[in-house]
């Protein structure tokens, strides 16, 4: 760090300000002291620098770890979860890599993706249409929540999709993580108001089953859910009051992420449809191959993660004062293939090679190196998909949504990779027919798919 210029209030601003003009030349200080300039803990003044000079768009190497669960530029989620958590984020993080890495943990992760998919979906066939970003929001949190805390959290998985939405929706206001908590700014108090409503509900569940142990009833130590198994390993059970933070965290991290993916697959699929008719066949065919699936799944990842790349690049090419190229997110440059042919394109088939095995085209990806809620993530997408896409049909809902919605206007304040983003429709409905348009979004019909076998076809 340069030396202080004046003295008093105006030393600390000068001394972040000189760091974030001449950040070429300490590069390698950064590396190492990264974290904590990025921590929420930081001062206001350090903080409203990081805004003015657009180093909160800057990754300095930091391990994609530290970026998903809130101690490197998500401060915003070290206010809200508290220094407990900030001080065992380690801790919590290992814990959940141990747990998904078992086999027996990713099976139950996608037996939940897939019932919970089905729960959501079979409703939706009696509908005349369905929001597709707030549907596969729904089946999103309800799979991770289950999978997560376990079958006695489902009654409560809507206020709990409700809470976390209302907490991800603050991240959006720069004064809810620019000012301490003690200012008591409205996006700061909503959001904790809705922490401490999960606090609530998670003490709730986990002391009802204490109580049931208690009382002597049974006491189940096989349940396959992380909350389970985090109870059970013996150095982490003494920070089961912390389960619902990682919740929070995870949810603020993972699940944007993983409703656009599936999301934006389906509207790929749609819009492509020699590719849907194709990758709905090997969903439904006794092999089950899915190769071309997670081609396109990998491609869509990849071409809206370009999408974020390049808006946040384009927000400003060079640290302030310097000749210096901002560096983007760590988690979007492992997703962004810029130099690769027709990266602006959207074409699975970069992913397939001549013998129909998937390549993989992240280069700077290394066995490991990737955080446990990217694992949890990928299960999520492609359990969810291969349901919708074997036993359901999906269309879009008016013949002519191709042609009216505009697939450019991205929503880049989600935390993650972008969603589409809603125009707010006329409320004024004359006839049945624009009620579609009228409620706005990109909707889409699911029906039940029609099974050759049960109808005597082949």
């Amino acid at each position: 760090m340069p030396g202080h210029k004046c003295e008093g209030f105006l030393a600390s601003s000068d001394k972040q300000h000189s760091y974030a003009v001449n950040i070429a030349s300490r590069i390698n200080d950064a590396r190492e002291k990264s974290s904590n300039l990025f921590l929420r803990g930081a001062s206001a003044v350090q903080r409203y620098l990081l805004i003015q000079s657009d180093l909160d768009n800057m990754s300095l190497d930091m391990p994609e770890s530290v970026l998903s669960f809130g101690q490197g530029a998500g401060g915003f989620i070290n206010e809200i979860l508290g220094a407990e958590y900030r001080d065992n984020t380690q801790l919590l993080v290992d814990t959940l890599r141990r747990y998904i890495s078992r086999p027996a943990a990713q099976d139950y992760t996608t037996k939940c993706a897939a019932e919970e998919t089905h729960q959501c979906a079979l409703p939706w066939t009696t509908k005349q249409d369905v929001e597709l970003f707030e549907g596969v929001a729904e089946i999103v949190h309800k799979a991770m929540t289950r999978a997560f805390v376990g079958n006695d959290f489902q009654r409560s998985s809507d206020d709990l999709h409700q809470l976390t939405n209302a907490m991800s929706s603050e991240v959006r206001n720069p004064w809810a993580w620019l000012l301490p908590s003690r200012m008591h700014h409205p996006a700061i108090m909503g959001a904790l108001r809705a922490r401490d409503r999960v606090r609530e509900i998670f003490a709730e569940k986990l002391g009802r089953r204490d109580a049931a142990a208690i009382a002597g009833g049974p006491l189940e130590v096989d349940l396959p859910d992380y909350t389970t198994y985090m109870l059970n390993e013996g150095f982490t059970a003494s920070r089961m009051h912390l389960i619902s933070s990682i919740y929070m965290a995870l949810m603020l991290t993972t699940h944007g992420s993983a409703v656009a993916s599936i999301s934006w697959v389906i509207v790929c699929l749609l819009r492509h449809p020699d590719v849907l008719n194709a990758v709905r066949s090997n969903a439904r065919s006794r092999s089950g191959n899915p190769v071309l699936l997670q081609a396109c799944i990998r491609e869509t990842m990849r071409y809206y993660a370009n999408k974020k790349y390049l808006h946040l690049a384009m927000r400003r090419d060079r640290a302030s004062g310097t000749d210096i190229a901002v560096q983007i997110s760590l988690h979007f440059r492992q997703h962004a293939i810029s130099s690769s042919q027709d990266a602006d394109s959207w074409m699975p088939g970069r992913w397939i090679n001549a013998e129909n095995k998937l390549v993989d085209l992240n280069d700077e990806r290394r066995e490991g190196t990737e955080c446990p809620s990217e694992k949890i993530r990928m299960i999520f997408i492609t359990r969810v998909l291969e349901t919708l896409l074997r036993s359901y049909d999906i269309s879009w809902a008016s013949p002519s949504q191709p042609q009216t919605v505009d697939f450019k206007a991205l929503d880049f304040d989600k935390i993650g990779l972008p969603w589409l983003k809603v125009r707010k429709q006329p409320t004024t409905i004359r006839f049945e027919l624009e009620l579609t348009n009228a409620q706005g979004g990109l909707r889409v019909k699911i029906s039940r798919r029609v099974w050759p076998e049960l109808v005597g076809g082949c």
